[in-house]
């Protein structure tokens, strides 16, 4: 089984922050609260993988500041939370 993991990786692709950060904002009210701002959050991550899963990883922030452990971690499939 580990020596599949580096094909898996090779297959795996990049997400565009900026099309991750819609796909995130578009479901928040299914992940967060609706007073969450926006502005306090952030992608730290975004790929595709070889499935066409997108894996978009939303990083909290406080006053700009990123808060400790605090990743969700959001799978989307054809534009859809997953």
């Amino acid at each position: 089984m580990l020596g599949l993991l580096p094909l898996t990786a090779l297959h795996a692709q990049s997400v565009s922050p900026k099309k991750a950060l819609e796909q995130a904002l578009a479901v928040r009210p299914q992940w967060a609260s609706p007073n969450y701002p926006a502005a306090d959050l952030r992608i730290s991550s975004a790929y595709a993988d070889a499935d066409g899963l997108e894996h978009v990883y939303v990083q909290q922030l406080h006053r700009g500041i990123p808060v400790y452990n605090r990743v969700q971690s959001l799978a989307f499939r054809q534009g859809r939370l997953a």
